[in-house]
């Protein structure tokens, strides 16, 4: 028997039975019952090395769990700076942060949703963002959790698609500790003119997170369209309190008064993305108001443009322009090649403006024509 097959025996080979029943039993290396106890001896050790793996296993997956929850904690802590702050520069954070683990619990995989959906919403209306939210919700483990999903649905949605949640959301606000069903919630009702819901939702919203800047310039927003000016500069006198750098302070300004606070400091390319294009429309509708249509038409166009083109943003511009009764730039926006054309929502949109349009232009004719055909009928009956 050759060194190498000695070696290829006392290592395990898988030949060395064979080769040894055709040596002569001088030069058998061990006996049948040596060989029998060394292979009783092997298979018990292969045993106890295999629980042995299996247990260090399980040791390091237990280790790297409790690892993975405590981190899935720190990060879900840091929503709360993420409310308070508006979702800027931390909401990022926190993104950034999730997307560079390797391997996410559910809890973490929503806050990621959650949190694109915030930047998505309040900060760039970057298209690649709904991409990474779709494949979260889309995972087994996170579309179980059915409240949080509707929560991220309803920050995507437009103002006029939550306004048919309210239902729902204002089951996930009642008892929650969470500001944002409170804030989507008062936004629903905003878009109904339920001022008085639309209120108590946003005063919710702002006890649970006093220093909400986003809830705060949105509630001031709505009590304008409300007719509260006063109640729109105290909501702004709290807004500088908390940060008087934020652009969301500089946007309600431009809402209370769009001559006084020309958006100068919005233009600024660090200022979030849907915050200029917030200031842009209440610079055109501004323009319209001044009769300075060319001027009202190019602040449009911005606005269209730094939302880029997407869907819940366009409905929300012609939204906000039908209410204030800016049905040309409202028509404008509805006619521009980015409009959804086979979307349901935007559809509603064009039939409200186009009923708009046909009450502004043809009220009087509309009037008078019945009255007309009532009188004929009169006379005839008399005859």
């Amino acid at each position: 028997m050759s060194l190498d097959d000695q070696l290829d025996a006392l290592l395990g080979g898988a030949s060395f039975e064979e080769r040894e029943r055709r040596l002569p039993p001088s030069t058998r290396l061990t006996n049948v019952d040596t060989r029998r106890k060394w292979s009783f001896g092997r298979a018990s050790s292969t045993v106890v090395l295999s629980g042995v793996a299996v247990f260090a296993v399980w040791v390091v997956r237990v280790g790297l769990g409790a690892r993975s929850d405590e981190r899935a904690r720190e990060v879900l802590a840091q929503l709360g700076d993420v409310a308070s702050q508006g979702a800027t520069q931390q909401a990022m954070l926190v993104a950034n942060s999730l997307h560079e683990r390797e391997h996410m619990a559910p809890e973490e995989a929503i806050l990621l949703a959650r949190t694109e959906a915030i930047l998505y919403r309040f900060r760039d209306a970057a298209p690649e963002r709904t991409a990474v939210i779709e494949r979260l919700l889309a995972r087994p483990e996170v579309a179980a959790r059915d409240d949080q999903v509707r929560i991220v649905r309803a920050i995507l949605a437009p103002r006029r698609e939550r306004a048919a949640m309210i239902e729902s959301l204002a089951a996930l606000a009642e008892g929650a500790t969470d500001p944002e069903p409170s804030y989507l919630l008062a936004t629903a009702y905003a878009h109904r003119a339920d001022e008085d819901r639309a209120k108590a939702a946003f005063e919710r919203s702002l006890e649970l997170e006093p220093a909400h800047l986003e809830h705060l310039g949105a509630y001031g927003a709505q009590q304008l369209e409300a007719g509260e000016v006063d109640a729109a500069n105290a909501l702004l006198d709290v807004m500088r309190e908390v940060d008087p750098r934020s652009p969301r302070v500089h946007l309600l300004a431009l809402r209370v008064d769009p001559e006084a606070a020309q958006g100068a400091r919005l233009d600024d390319p660090e200022v979030p993305r849907v915050v200029r294009a917030e200031a842009a429309l209440v610079a055109a509708i501004a323009a319209a108001h001044r009769g300075a249509s060319d001027e009202a038409s190019a602040a449009l166009e911005e606005a269209v443009e730094l939302v880029r083109g997407d869907r819940a943003f366009l409905i929300d511009l012609a939204d906000e322009l039908i209410r204030a009764g800016q049905t040309d730039l409202a028509r404008s926006v509805v006619a521009h090649a980015t409009w959804p054309t086979d979307d349901a929502t935007a559809a509603a949109v064009t039939a409200d403006l186009a009923a708009r349009e046909r009450f502004v232009v043809g009220k009087v004719r509309i009037k008078k024509k019945p009255k007309k055909k009532r009188a004929r009928k009169k006379r005839r009956r008399r005859r």
